[in-house]
């Protein structure tokens, strides 16, 4: 008697176990699908991670497999400065011919305060399919803080100004 409930806690934990493992590669998000790699230059992505998905027209068809840090390097061939962030986009096969070489690769959100994701607009059809491994680069989001800073600066400069110069605003 005590064997048989032996046999049935040890299969219970299998199946909790089987659903375990289930739950964490359905909500990972982890694929089977084959998938190519396309190298996204940035001057600033933002704060895009890796791991953040990559859709076209909301649909996902890949995800950010790592952002690399390449400050400093110097291209062989045209010897200019390389952008500083390169994010390394993993792009399901099956999409391969629905991106074309003048794709346009930018970092945006769902909503105001969503999630950030790498987004792209494939191109024109009829050019050619964007290869694996090319290197393309991407639009980088407009910065806030800088604008908030230059905007305090203007600001700053009107009040100054205005300020300094009261006795000839008020002749004029």
């Amino acid at each position: 008697m005590s064997r048989a409930i032996e046999v049935k806690v040890g299969a219970l934990i299998l199946v909790a176990l089987g659903l375990l493992a289930a739950f964490v590669i359905v909500m990972g998000g982890v694929s089977f699908e084959r998938t190519y790699t396309v190298y996204v230059q940035f001057e600033n992505p933002g704060g895009l991670q890796s791991g953040a998905p990559i859709r076209i027209a909301g649909v996902r068809v890949g995800k950010v497999r790592e952002i690399e840090f390449r400050g400093g390097k110097v291209d062989p061939k045209t010897r200019e400065p390389e952008p500083v962030i390169r994010a390394v986009a993993e792009i399901e096969a099956r999409y391969q011919d629905a991106i074309y070489d003048d794709s346009r690769w930018f970092v945006t959100t769902y909503g105001v305060l969503g999630e950030l994701f790498l987004a792209i607009d494939p191109g024109t059809p009829g050019r050619p399919v964007l290869q694996d491994g090319a290197v393309v680069h991407g639009i980088s989001p407009p910065r806030l803080d800088l604008l908030l800073a230059e905007s305090y600066e203007l600001l700053h400069a009107a009040y100054l100004g205005i300020s300094k110069n009261r006795e000839q605003i008020s002749e004029t």
